[in-house]
């Protein structure tokens, strides 16, 4: 069943009769009286069926009136009642199916109900999110005094890259690692390869790629969480432990945490957002997650973490569901976020870190490994040791302590998460439309 033009079509249906001969007063009595109720049932049974109908019409209708408005107005505007062409249609959303099933995080059903005269039927959609993106299509190093770079050690590296200056590539082991990257730069600047041969990738452009992040809601989050004077709801005063516990933001007002002052977790489950609705962590202090081996600290999809100090996630901790298994394109669309107005040091790991780690104005040191996006315009991206990788999208005013990549691995695409400062989008699932 597909949303198509709708013409809505009301019938009204009569019934002529004639007596052709009259034999008595008592046959045309008779005649009379089982006409009238033959009529009169026929009329009362087509009612019905057109109601029926109609109701059907009107159902659909909401369905394929959702898809529209859905393009270009949020959800919640959507939902609700009104009256369409002599009848009722109600719009309700719901994050199961019918069966109460979850859906994916990133999925939502709506059931449009149409009321007829005594009439009533029903559909259901599934719509999936999406959002404009907000990371560049091509991965940016910004640094206009990064004059060279060099690839050791079978450093592997691929995707699309966009160097701001002129670039020397001098490769030590990388035939066959980045043969396949795709290098650009400005078209008034160079690109030269010193290494194994002239095999690089290189695209001139004639504008440089450009991010225009803004973040003004962390910064008022930062400012609430200073402003706290004593432990009250959703707010702490002091420094936070938590350890072998659950933690879920939903039951918190606004889904949000703030903390004045630094926060520790070891051992703990933490969740409660989602793609429409993320959760907030918000501390003024430093943030350290860690787990032990038997008690991993593990955070759920579509939560934001927000400190104005340092973030350090150590071993054996887990950010957002592990998607490695599933394609790029064919992973949904998330908000996980790790925002700090100073480093963020992400320590070798046994699990891995999806999300958006975003570090305005210092560096963002990678030993483990990180799926997503890496912003750090100021100081850069330092990858530390063998286990190091990196996959997603990269702005960032340099690679490493030197122009040299030794250790590590990165894989270079847009990646598909979303700020939560962005609005979402929901698109009609093909072929979802059922009545039942």
């Amino acid at each position: 069943m597909k949303c198509q033009g709708q013409t809505i079509v009301a019938a009204n249906s009569g019934f002529i009769f004639s007596m052709v001969s009259l034999f008595s007063s008592m046959i045309i009595i008779l005649l009379i009286t089982g006409a009238v109720n033959t009529v009169t049932k026929t009329a009362v049974d087509s009612e019905k069926y057109i109601s029926d109908i109609q109701s059907g019409l009107n159902a659909k209708s909401g369905i394929c009136f959702s898809k529209q408005w859905l393009k270009a107005n949020s959800l919640p505007s959507l939902i609700g009642s009104w009256q369409f062409f002599k009848g009722d249609i109600s719009i309700k959303s719901s994050t199961t199916d019918r069966f109460g099933i979850a859906l994916p995080s990133d999925h939502i059903r709506l059931e449009s109900t149409s009321l007829v005269g005594k009439s009533s039927r029903r559909m259901q959609a599934q719509f999936t999110m999406v959002s404009s993106p907000d990371w560049p299509a091509i991965s940016i190093i910004s640094d206009g005094q990064l004059a060279n770079i060099s690839f050791r050690n079978h450093f592997r590296f691929d995707g699309d890259i966009f160097f701001e200056d002129n670039l020397s590539i001098d490769c030590d082991g990388c035939v066959g690692n980045i043969e396949s990257a795709d290098f650009y730069h400005l078209s008034s600047s160079s690109i030269a390869d010193n290494g194994q041969g002239n095999h690089l990738n290189t695209t001139l452009v004639d504008l440089a790629p450009t991010t225009n992040f803004d973040f003004s809601q962390e910064d008022s989050l930062i400012d609430i969480a200073e402003t706290i004077t004593s432990t009250k709801d959703n707010k702490i005063l002091g420094n936070y432990e938590l350890e072998n516990d659950n933690l879920d933001l939903s039951t918190f007002p606004d889904k949000t945490l703030f903390i004045k002052g630094e926060a520790e977790f070891e051992g703990v489950s933490v969740y409660g957002g989602s793609t429409a609705d993320p959760a907030f962590l918000v501390t003024t202090g430093s943030l350290t997650l860690k787990g032990e081996h038997d008690r991993p600290t593990i955070f759920g999809d579509n939560i934001i973490l927000i400190s104005k100090k340092i973030i350090r996630i150590k071993k054996n901790t887990q950010f957002g569901i592990d998607r490695q298994t599933t394609r790029p394109l064919e992973r949904p669309v998330l908000r996980n976020e790790i925002f700090s107005h100073a480093s963020i040091n992400i320590d070798r790991n046994y699990k891995t870190i999806w999300g958006q780690l975003i570090s305005p104005n210092k560096k963002i040191v990678l030993s483990g490994k990180v799926f997503g996006g890496i912003y750090a315009p100021a100081e850069g991206l330092e990858l530390l040791g063998d286990q190091a990788h990196f996959e997603g999208s990269l702005v960032a005013s340099k690679i490493g302590r030197q122009p040299e990549l030794t250790e590590g691995s990165m894989v270079l695409f847009e990646n598909n998460f979303s700020r939560f400062t962005s609005d979402i989008r929901y698109q009609l699932m093909p072929e979802s439309i059922i009545e039942y």
